[in-house]
């Protein structure tokens, strides 16, 4: 009964304060808005008290860093290890009584600063645990790295790092006439940026999504000196808490669904030096890309690759990443955030899956490269209690099992170049970027050609092979694929923006012309009833990318492709009359038919027709 009434205690703490955090209006002026979002998406919250608001630029308390530790720390009982050291907070709140504090009573934190000091985490103060004094910077850190050394999961330690900092301190703070201070913890700093626990400085890191700033913290605003315009750590400064949360989310938080592609074999954890891999376990699914959004039932689809042991033999095993798909359920009010070139926007309340999906329309499918995820679900590894599945039912109406979100990032990554083929090259090509005007990019054997055709029908064409593949991919020769005037998608290499990697180009299969009007540049194919499609009647300007151009497509008897190129009547007539035994692709392939009493500004630009 006693262990039951703790473990209730412990949900009261920690649930019923998450649900109240975060939500006010008090986050939305902090820059560390998703720092804590995250950390309060892992019951990671320094509140024990219920809280109407976070209060994030206020100080934090010795208290509040107690609970932080407590939450993040396993337990230390073998026969608890399915628990965090807040077990045994409030199990010392309730039962103990402190061994040398007189202060015990003041606060319903004394549990969590008894196990803080138990743990050797946290110094006493003076004979009291002081929960209410404030905590500096310099004592935050400390108080971290030795937290990085003693927790037992092991994609958050840092093996020896505190002893590291302890020795280096030591020997810095030795000689009073040469040394350093010892309340200015330059052991403690040092070794925290040799182990890239803080930001890096740049000149342009005032915002946090600068170059400098790929911890996710301004460093010009954490910390700078106004007075002096330098850059200090100011050890003795109280501590915020959202630079506390904002740390503590870099190297406690692991994504549970992570955007990045790492492969099986490379480190990941705080033992890595890369912060992108900091920031996935081994248990992360990796390389997650957005499939569908069931805005209905609240699901969303994505695939990604997740590590798996393959045995090899007896007791042999080896880890592969394999291909994975997943749905996962996003409750309402949990936070969601959409970045697009570089730009946040977080999507609150009960239609929060609703705005995703309406922003990712407005977007366009045909503009975006991808969409990645990062997601945290509701199942905290230490939690008590909590499943990790919750039951939804599918579009067959079937309960099934789902693991549930409790926060999500998306990112709509878009192409590098989209506009219209100028020029053929033998090794590239030459487009008409819609924004950067006219722009040359390289092509070499592994850049992708990729046709994605869609249809005003339900039925598939077998000429569609002719234009795209069955893979969708056309690899040998590139630049022999694509034509003069269509309209392509073009993501870049990383390492050279003048090299290709992949060309999209989405075509609309339409039918078959019977009825065109070339006074009026009006169409009419077999898919239309009572309805046309508007050419634009002007020729291609093969200078500024605008006006129309078609492609007629035949096989001679040889079975060679011919191609040849002209206006829409060259392209649509035979012998003055519509061909019907033609299949047409046209661009914009968003473009909509058009009512016979209606005029639209949107017109058909660019035709293949493929001879039948």
């Amino acid at each position: 009964m006693k262990n039951i009434i703790m473990i209730f205690i412990i949900l009261v703490f920690s649930i019923n304060i998450f649900a109240g955090e975060g939500r006010a209006g008090d986050l939305e002026d902090s820059w560390a808005i998703r720092h804590i979002q995250r950390m309060l998406a892992k019951n990671a919250s320094p509140y024990v008290v219920p809280q109407t608001k976070f209060n994030p630029k206020s100080f934090l308390s010795r208290g509040e860093l107690a609970v932080l530790i407590c939450r993040l720390l396993p337990n230390d009982f073998k026969t608890k290890t399915a628990y965090t050291e807040e077990y045994n907070a409030v199990y010392y709140f309730q039962e103990q009584k402190p061994l040398n504090f007189s202060d015990y009573k003041s606060s319903p934190v004394f549990g969590y600063v008894e196990r803080a000091i138990k743990r050797n985490i946290m110094p006493p103060y003076k004979g009291l645990y002081a929960p209410d004094k404030l905590v500096s910077r310099g004592e935050f850190l400390k108080a971290v790295i030795i937290l990085l050394e003693k927790t037992s999961e092991k994609n958050c330690q840092i093996e020896g790092i505190a002893k590291k900092a302890f020795e280096l301190n030591k020997h810095l703070t030795e000689f009073k006439d040469v040394s350093v201070r010892p309340d200015e913890f330059p052991g403690w700093i040092r070794t925290a940026q040799e182990y890239n626990l803080l930001p890096k400085r740049y000149d342009d890191s005032n915002s946090i999504t600068a170059p400098g700033s790929y911890m996710g913290i301004p460093y010009r605003m954490v910390f700078l000196n106004p007075k002096t315009e330098k850059y200090e750590f100011n050890a003795k400064r109280p501590i915020t808490k959202e630079l506390a949360m904002a740390i503590l989310s870099n190297l406690f938080v692991k994504w549970d669904v992570y955007s990045e592609d790492i492969p099986y074999d490379t480190l990941v954890g705080n033992m890595a030096e890369n912060i992108t891999e900091r920031l996935a376990a081994d248990y992360s699914k990796v390389d997650s890309e957005l499939m569908s959004i069931d805005t209905d039932r609240r699901i969303i689809s994505f695939k990604s690759k997740a590590r798996v042991a393959k045995k090899q033999g007896k007791n042999i095993f080896k880890t592969e990443l394999l291909d994975d798909i997943e749905n996962i359920y996003i409750p309402k009010k949990i936070p969601v955030w959409l970045n697009y070139r570089g730009k946040w926007v977080e999507f609150k309340g009960d239609d929060n899956i609703k705005l995703l999906a309406s922003n990712l329309k407005k977007l366009g499918d045909h503009s975006l490269y991808k969409v990645k995820l990062n997601i945290l679900t509701s199942k905290t590894k230490y939690s008590i209690n909590n499943e990790e599945y919750i039951k939804v039912r599918n579009v067959n109406n079937e309960l099934v099992k789902l693991r549930e979100a409790s926060y999500i990032e998306v990112f709509a990554i878009p192409y590098d170049y989209s506009g219209r083929v100028l020029a053929i090259r033998k090794s590239g090509i030459m487009i008409s970027d819609y924004a950067l005007g006219n722009i040359t990019l390289n092509f070499n054997r592994k850049t992708k050609i990729i046709r994605k055709i869609t249809s005003e029908s339900d039925f598939a064409s077998s000429y569609d092979s002719c234009i795209a593949p069955s893979n969708n991919s056309i690899y040998e020769s590139p630049w022999k694929a694509l034509k003069t005037g269509e309209e392509v998608f073009i993501k870049v290499s990383r390492m050279d923006n003048t090299l290709a990697t992949q060309v999209v180009s989405y075509l609309k299969r339409v039918g078959s012309p019977i009825q065109y009007d070339f006074k009026r540049s009006r169409l009419v194919t077999n898919h239309l009833v009572g309805a046309y499609y508007q050419l634009n009647s002007e020729e291609f300007d093969k200078e500024l990318g605008t006006g129309f151009i078609g492609f007629l497509m035949t096989l001679n008897p040889a079975g060679d492709q011919l191609t040849v190129n002209g206006n829409a009547d060259k392209i649509l007539m035979d012998n003055g009359e519509p061909d019907s035994n033609r299949i047409l692709y046209i661009q914009p392939s968003d473009i909509k038919p058009l009512d016979s009493n209606k005029l639209s500004s949107r017109k058909v630009q660019f035709i293949i027709a493929v001879s039948k």
